[in-house]
This record gives C-alpha cells, structure tokens and sequence, in this order.
C-alpha cells in the first residue's frame, strides 16, 4: 500500500521501472543494467575531490547529489542480492523494504551474503518493520536497530561462556524486548543514532527477554556498571583445585551468575550483558599473555562527540600489551579490540557520512567492473557506450571514502584489498599508513590488522618488510606484543619470497626480545625450527635453539594444571621434547617432559600432561 501510495505521488524513477519490469519478467541482466546506469549516473554528479578537499567537503555533504547516490547505491546493492531469495521475499524487498529507505540503506549495505541467511534475514526485518510502519520518521527511527537484529538473529544466536551455552531464547520475546529499549528510561542517550554496524553489540543478547527484564530491575539505575565484574564472585576453588563451578551446577544464567560466582569469562559476560540491556554496546574481550588466558569488558564509551572502546575493566596488569579479541555477532567469527576501538570512533560520526561511506564501498565495486571495461562504440540498441573507468578514478574514489569516512573498518579493508594487488605507489603507501596511524592511534592492532594485509599481496618482501618493520619500531615501547607480531609477519613476507635468512632474523628477534609478551614466541619459535629444518640444520641447532628461549620464559605460579598447560613455558618445553624427540633423543625428549609434570600449582597438584601433546 505504501509503495502504491509513492507511485501514485511520484513517476516511477528508472530505478523503481526498472524493479518492477524484473518482478514482472524476472530479467535479472536488465535489472543490473539499468541499475548500473543509474549508479554511473549518480557517480558523475559527484565530484571525489570535492569530498576530499576541506572547503567544498561540508557542501557537498549537504547536496542532492550524495542524497541519489546514496540511493543508487543501495539500490545496486540490492540487485546483487535478489536472485538469492525466495519470490515472494523478493516482491517484498522490492515493494516494502525499497518504500522505507532509512531500514534499506541500514540493511541492505550490512547483510553479507556468504554469511547471513538471507532469507531470514530479511523477512525478519520486514516483518518487524510492518508491525510499525509510522515509526520510520524522525529522530526515533528505528530502522539501524532493526537492521542490526535481522542480521544477528538470523539464526538461533548463542555463545559459549567457557563450558556453558547462553542462548538468547524465543524471538517472539526478545524482539518486542529490544524494540522496547529506546522508550526507556534506563537506556542510554542517543541510543538509536547508533550505526546498525555498533548496534550488533547491544541486540546479541543471549539470555531470555524476562532475564532482561531482572536486570534494568536489579541494574536499571546503576551507575558505574563496569564494577558489576568484581562484584561477581570469583570461583578460586574451581581456578586452583580444578573443582566443578558452583554456578554450573546450578545452571547457567544471568541471576547465577551474580548469586553463584564464576570464572573471568563468567564475570565479563554478566557486565557485558547488563551494559546492552542499558544499551550500550558492548562485548566480552579476550586474550592470552606468556602464561594463561583471560576475559574482560570492553564498552563503548562516550564523551561529547568522541568515543573508544573501553577495556580497562578486569584487564589486569599482565594484560595490559597483549592483543584482546572479540565475537563479531553478524558472522560468530572473531574480531580484533582494535576493529571495535574504529568502529566506536565511527559511531560518532554524521549519519550522513556513514551513509555515504556504505554507498562508495559499492560505487568502489562499481568502479573495479569499469576499469575492466572496453572503450566500444554506441550501438544501435545503445546510444551511450560505458566509459571505462582508470586507477585514478579508482585512487580519487578510496581517497574521497578515507576522507568521509576515515574509521570505517571497511574503508581500509578496501584500501588494504587494492595494496595487495599493486594499486598504490610507494608514496601513496606511505600517505595512507600515515592516515592509518592517526586514525587508529588508540586501535595499533587494528593499524596492524591492516597493515599485514597491505603487505600480504605485494610481490616486493623488502617493500613489505619494510613497512611491517617501521610500525613494529613503532609499537616496541608501548605494545611489544604487537612488535613482536608485525616482526612474525614481516618475517612470513620474506619467507614467502624464499629469503629465508632474512626471514629467520625476525623469528630470531622475536625470540629473544618478546620470550614473554603474548603468545608470538612460540609461532616464531616454530617458523625458526622450520628454518632450520628447510637448511639442513635442525638436529645440530633445534633443539639447542628451543632450550635457550625456554630458559627464559617466566615460569606460571599458583595454578592447576588446566590454566598452566595454556602457558607459554609449558607449551615451548612439550616443543622442546618434541624437537629433542624429532633429532633421534627421544630420551631427553621424555626427562624434558618429566620435568613439566613435576611443576606444582599452589596445592601440590601434579600438571596433567595431555596425551595428544
């Protein structure tokens, strides 16, 4: 009824002829044509160097033009996705979704086709949207909100909380639940001008809608949420006597928590749950020093028109310079605290910009078909031919998304996509490792992430090198974990280039100067050990190599034998034995390996050598 409404107000578009001639003929080629048209179209009414350049940017923000792009991209993004639903659905994406644009451009640019279901996906969103469809004007749209629940709960969302699953329970709850949280009193400010990208980190609530309900009961006037980690009870006698959990026992959930105690993980789930039910997105981080394993909080926070994502919560000292992840909700993969510290600055950004930072992601794509174009002569049934695009057009377009854009994790997942092919010269390498580093000056691992990646595909080891050398300079004072990690892969570029002596001085580097930052020692104990392999060496120089870094890494205290087997003494002393066993001196590899057994935790237990080891 809506989009008959629209139709009847305003001439169909060439975009919307275009939909409704595939609904009735379902030629997909002329949809994507005509779309195609429409996005060049909008492309040449933009100029990228007027997004780049300070003094016109602010004005061409606020231009029509970048209102149609916007709108021809999402349009183009949504051909792309079509042929993989159902009829039915697609009729309604074309009819529906395109006649509320706030919810398709918040959903149709997040979904991701090789991990979503689409079809749930969508018709979850659709059919929330037709619960409300007056709700879609104004300040308290809901359509990011909607957008980040389709794409998360497209399939039955859990998370495993050590050895327990928390699961979020029956949809027909949770929605109405979390379409509540904005009427609220309890949550916070400004919640729905949150991007969809920041709101999955509030929607991924694994517990029941009435657990949510006992929180803003119990928390919904709290302050100083983050105290809610050490106020949960730790489980010492399951940490040192390798007891079962109370908490398990009794059953896992949000209540037990708080009234049974737990572990790190338990602690930081339960922060991290009453922080979304308040609304703020937030996510449990991970990580591992030289010894053990542990979890934390991390949250955005805000101030004024800044943001970061905050993990000082239950990050102990020994935590502090190692590198924390996190579960992305869209895909159940892992993200690095850095991607979540850009994404956080980009919540802050204007709406529009993020808009029209989605929309050049696709008018990038668009342009990458352009460049393999050929220059043809206008047909008969064509009277404009397609003007193949140049690296230029390709450079001015990134540096126009960098410049609308600059914290968008995606952006740079395309700046680095482009590194890897050759795309940019070394100066503009350099300019953009520049940019990177400021933006992400409190994010260095999510520099690194990138970083790696820019390098991966460049043919030239000693340009890569040299790039994953200056930032490990960069971050050897304040973060060694990551020095220790941009040496490993500066190191894996030369390998790959079969300079393997130059790639063994970085693995040798690691070694000696990082034996106890993070878990890097053993991969370039390992790639060294492969080194020496490859040259004939490892009988004569193995197992002594492995010794000498052993020798150095700090012994773990006061634990049982599950938390000390994760330690980086216990895990380079089992490579020691299997070394020594490997060059014929399985003997000493047997004594190496009687010595870790005989390290006691605090109550005299013997560490528990795992077979497969």
């Amino acid at each position: 009824m809506l989009s008959l409404l629209l139709t009847v107000l305003a001439p169909p578009t060439p975009a919307d002829q275009a939909f409704t001639d595939y609904l009735a003929d379902g030629d997909h080629d002329a949809l994507v044509s005509t779309l195609d048209g429409v996005l060049d179209e909008a492309m040449a009414a933009v100029d990228p160097n007027a997004l780049v350049d300070p003094k016109q940017a602010k004005k061409t923000l606020k231009s029509k033009s970048i209102d149609v792009l916007i709108a021809a991209a999402a349009d183009r993004r949504l051909a792309e996705i079509l042929p993989e639903l159902p009829e039915a659905l697609t009729k309604r994406c074309v009819e529906e979704l395109r006649a509320i644009p706030s919810l398709h451009h918040a959903l149709t640019p997040l979904v991701k086709p090789d991990e979503d279901d689409l079809n749930r996906a969508f018709s979850l969103a659709l059919d929330i949207a037709q619960e409300a469809p007056r709700a879609f004007k104004g300040r308290n749209n809901p359509a990011a909100l909607i957008a980040a629940m389709s794409v998360v709960h497209d399939t039955a969302y859990q998370d495993r909380i050590n050895e327990n699953i928390a699961e979020s329970g029956s949809l027909r709850e949770l929605v109405p639940f979390l379409l509540s949280l904005p009427a609220r009193r309890t949550t916070m400010n400004g919640f729905l001008q949150l991007p969809p990208e920041a709101l999955v980190h509030v929607v991924d609530l694994t517990i029941p809608a009435s657990e949510g309900e006992w929180a803003l009961t119990n928390y919904g006037a709290r302050r100083g949420l983050t105290d809610l980690y050490h106020e949960v009870l730790y489980d010492w006698n399951h940490v040192l006597d390798g007891a079962p959990k109370e908490l398990t026992r009794q059953g896992f959930s949000l209540r037990n928590v708080m009234n049974f105690g737990g572990v790190c993980a338990d602690q930081a789930w339960f922060t991290t749950t009453v922080m979304e039910v308040r609304g703020i997105p937030a996510a449990v981080v991970v990580g591992r020093d030289a010894t053990v394993g542990h979890a934390w909080v991390g949250w955005f926070e805000f101030a004024g028109r800044s943001a970061r994502f905050n993990t000082d919560t239950g990050r102990y000292e020994s935590y502090q310079k190692v590198p924390g992840l996190v579960k992305d909700p869209q895909t159940s993969g892992t993200i690095g605290e850095g991607r979540m510290g850009m994404l956080a600055r980009f919540s802050t950004l204007d709406s529009k910009q993020r808009q029209l930072g989605r929309a050049l992601r696709t008018v990038l794509r668009r342009v990458e078909d352009r460049m393999n174009l050929t220059s043809e002569a206008p047909t008969d049934e064509e009277t404009e031919a397609v003007t193949p695009t140049t690296p230029t057009d390709r450079l001015n377009w990134i540096k126009a998304l960098l410049a609308v854009a600059p914290s968008d994790p995606g952006a740079w997942d395309i700046v680095a996509a482009a590194s890897q092919e050759g795309a940019f010269t070394n100066d503009t390498l350099n300019t953009f490792t520049d940019t990177l580093l400021v933006e992400s000056s409190d994010a260095p691992d999510f520099a690194l992430e990138v970083l790696e990646a820019m390098a991966e595909g460049l043919t030239d080891a000693e340009r890569a090198g040299s790039i994953l050398e200056r930032v490990a300079g960069l971050l050897e004072r304040n973060r060694p974990d990551l020095a220790a990690r941009a040496l490993l892969a500066a190191g894996d570029a030369f390998q790959a280039a079969g300079q393997q002596d130059e790639a063994g001085k970085r693995y040798e580097r690691i070694a000696s100067a990082y034996a106890n930052d993070g878990p890097w020692v053993l991969d370039a104990v390992r790639r060294v050990l492969e080194v020496l392999d490859e040259q004939g060496r490892l009988a004569a120089s193995g197992p002594a190599y492995v010794e000498s870094i052993f020798s150095r890494v700090k012994k773990p205290e006061f634990m049982s034998s599950e938390w000390a087997r994760q330690s980086n003494w216990y895990q380079l002393g089992m490579l020691l034995s299997e070394t020594l066993s490997r060059t014929g001196r399985a003997g000493q590899g047997a004594d190496v390996m009687r010595r870790l057994d005989g390290m006691l935790d605090r109550n005299g237990g013997l560490l528990e050598r795992e077979s497969n080891r």
